[in-house]
Protein backbone atom coordinates (compact mmCIF):
# COMPACT_ATOMS: atom_id res chain seq x y z
CA UNK A 1 0.00 0.00 0.00
CA UNK A 2 1.41 3.37 -1.04
CA UNK A 3 0.70 5.88 1.73
CA UNK A 4 2.13 8.89 -0.09
CA UNK A 5 -1.39 9.99 -1.13
CA UNK A 6 -2.46 10.04 2.52
CA UNK A 7 0.68 11.86 3.62
CA UNK A 8 0.33 14.43 0.83
CA UNK A 9 -3.40 14.79 1.51
CA UNK A 10 -4.10 14.75 -2.23
CA UNK A 11 -6.62 11.92 -2.53
CA UNK A 12 -9.61 13.59 -4.18
CA UNK A 13 -12.40 11.81 -6.02
CA UNK A 14 -15.64 12.72 -7.77
CA UNK A 15 -18.23 10.52 -6.06
CA UNK A 16 -21.53 9.74 -7.80
CA UNK A 17 -24.56 10.56 -5.68
CA UNK A 18 -27.76 10.27 -7.75
CA UNK A 19 -29.34 11.39 -11.03
CA UNK A 20 -26.18 12.88 -12.53
CA UNK A 21 -25.05 14.52 -9.30
CA UNK A 22 -21.39 14.13 -8.39
CA UNK A 23 -19.58 15.45 -5.34
CA UNK A 24 -15.84 16.04 -5.32
CA UNK A 25 -14.47 14.94 -1.96
CA UNK A 26 -11.09 14.53 -0.41
CA UNK A 27 -10.07 11.80 1.98
CA UNK A 28 -10.18 12.94 5.59
CA UNK A 29 -7.20 11.49 7.50
CA UNK A 30 -7.74 10.20 11.03
CA UNK A 31 -5.64 12.96 12.61
CA UNK A 32 -7.67 15.67 10.96
CA UNK A 33 -10.91 13.91 11.93
CA UNK A 34 -9.73 13.80 15.55
CA UNK A 35 -8.94 17.52 15.52
CA UNK A 36 -12.39 18.34 14.09
CA UNK A 37 -14.01 16.09 16.68
CA UNK A 38 -12.16 17.84 19.50
CA UNK A 39 -13.39 21.21 18.21
CA UNK A 40 -16.96 19.90 18.38
CA UNK A 41 -16.70 18.91 22.04
CA UNK A 42 -18.30 21.25 24.53
CA UNK A 43 -16.77 21.22 27.97
CA UNK A 44 -18.82 22.00 31.05
CA UNK A 45 -18.51 21.24 34.72
CA UNK A 46 -20.95 19.57 37.04
CA UNK A 47 -21.88 22.31 39.54
CA UNK A 48 -22.14 19.84 42.39
CA UNK A 49 -19.10 17.60 41.85
CA UNK A 50 -16.98 20.00 39.78
CA UNK A 51 -16.23 17.14 37.41
CA UNK A 52 -15.50 17.96 33.81
CA UNK A 53 -18.26 16.91 31.39
CA UNK A 54 -17.51 16.62 27.67
CA UNK A 55 -20.47 16.64 25.30
CA UNK A 56 -20.05 16.03 21.57
CA UNK A 57 -22.10 18.31 19.32
CA UNK A 58 -22.86 15.84 16.49
CA UNK A 59 -24.26 18.49 14.17
CA UNK A 60 -21.19 20.71 14.59
CA UNK A 61 -18.87 17.76 13.95
CA UNK A 62 -20.75 16.66 10.83
CA UNK A 63 -20.75 20.21 9.49
CA UNK A 64 -17.02 20.59 10.09
CA UNK A 65 -16.31 17.23 8.47
CA UNK A 66 -18.42 18.00 5.41
CA UNK A 67 -16.82 21.42 5.01
CA UNK A 68 -13.37 19.81 5.23
CA UNK A 69 -14.15 17.01 2.76
CA UNK A 70 -16.43 18.52 0.09
CA UNK A 71 -14.45 20.45 -2.49
CA UNK A 72 -17.08 20.94 -5.21
CA UNK A 73 -20.12 19.42 -6.84
CA UNK A 74 -21.84 19.29 -10.17
CA UNK A 75 -25.41 18.56 -11.10
CA UNK A 76 -26.98 20.33 -8.12
CA UNK A 77 -29.25 23.12 -9.21
CA UNK A 78 -31.73 25.55 -7.70
CA UNK A 79 -34.35 25.76 -10.42
CA UNK A 80 -32.43 26.47 -13.64
CA UNK A 81 -29.32 27.81 -11.87
CA UNK A 82 -26.26 25.86 -10.78
CA UNK A 83 -26.20 25.84 -6.97
CA UNK A 84 -22.74 26.88 -5.77
CA UNK A 85 -20.67 24.75 -3.44
CA UNK A 86 -20.34 27.02 -0.41
CA UNK A 87 -19.95 26.19 3.29
CA UNK A 88 -23.54 27.31 3.93
CA UNK A 89 -24.89 25.17 1.07
CA UNK A 90 -22.88 22.19 2.30
CA UNK A 91 -24.47 22.64 5.74
CA UNK A 92 -27.92 22.88 4.15
CA UNK A 93 -27.48 19.63 2.22
CA UNK A 94 -26.08 17.88 5.28
CA UNK A 95 -29.24 18.85 7.18
CA UNK A 96 -31.81 18.29 4.44
CA UNK A 97 -30.57 15.62 1.99
CA UNK A 98 -30.16 12.10 3.33
CA UNK A 99 -28.29 10.90 0.23
CA UNK A 100 -25.73 13.72 0.47
CA UNK A 101 -25.27 13.22 4.21
CA UNK A 102 -24.83 9.45 3.82
CA UNK A 103 -22.31 9.86 1.01
CA UNK A 104 -20.25 12.38 2.96
CA UNK A 105 -20.26 10.50 6.26
CA UNK A 106 -19.35 7.14 4.74
CA UNK A 107 -16.99 7.37 1.79
CA UNK A 108 -14.37 10.11 2.46
CA UNK A 109 -13.46 8.63 5.84
CA UNK A 110 -12.61 5.27 4.29
CA UNK A 111 -9.36 5.04 2.37
CA UNK A 112 -10.55 1.78 0.81
CA UNK A 113 -13.80 3.34 -0.45
CA UNK A 114 -12.00 6.42 -1.78
CA UNK A 115 -9.44 4.34 -3.68
CA UNK A 116 -12.21 2.11 -5.06
CA UNK A 117 -14.15 5.18 -6.23
CA UNK A 118 -11.01 6.61 -7.80
CA UNK A 119 -10.32 3.32 -9.60
CA UNK A 120 -13.93 3.14 -10.86
CA UNK A 121 -13.72 6.71 -12.16
CA UNK A 122 -10.40 5.97 -13.89
CA UNK A 123 -11.85 2.86 -15.55
CA UNK A 124 -14.98 4.76 -16.61
CA UNK A 125 -12.91 7.59 -18.08
CA UNK A 126 -10.57 5.22 -19.92
CA UNK A 127 -13.53 3.38 -21.47
CA UNK A 128 -15.10 6.69 -22.49
CA UNK A 129 -11.94 8.13 -24.03
CA UNK A 130 -10.78 4.89 -25.67
CA UNK A 131 -14.12 4.23 -27.36
CA UNK A 132 -14.36 0.77 -25.81
CA UNK A 133 -17.47 -0.46 -24.12
CA UNK A 134 -17.57 -2.18 -20.79
CA UNK A 135 -17.88 -5.94 -21.00
CA UNK A 136 -20.72 -7.32 -18.97
CA UNK A 137 -21.70 -10.89 -18.38
CA UNK A 138 -25.18 -11.99 -19.32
Amino acid sequence: MDISRIKNKDLQVWLPMMDGVEVQCRHLPRGEFSALRQQAVKISYDPRTKEKIETLDDRKLESAMARAMVLDWRGITDGDQEWPCTPENIDYLMAECVEFRTLILETPLSLEKMLAAEQAATEKNSLTTSGQEAITQA
